[in-house]
């Protein structure tokens, strides 16, 4: 698991909470702000991470790319 997920999960749970107020009873309201949260920072940091990911692969694509290749022809 990447720690890019687990981080933004954490921060978005936090966020969800704070959001909702920050009452010294929990109520239904505040645990559904905390999962609420906690699953948008689970899609957030899955997209980030597939992303993160995809431009690294792009960018060894152009890399590639850019070498010039040479070809052998049979004589």
């Amino acid at each position: 698991m990447n720690i890019r997920i687990v981080l933004w999960t954490l921060c978005m749970a936090v966020a969800g909470f704070l959001l909702v107020g920050s009452t010294p009873s929990i109520t239904s309201v505040t645990i559904l702000g905390l999962v609420t949260g906690a699953a948008t920072g689970v899609a957030l940091g899955i997209m980030f991470t597939h992303r993160a990911r995809r431009r690294h692969t792009f960018s060894e694509t152009a890399e590639d790319q850019s070498k010039p290749v040479r070809k052998r022809f049979a004589a």
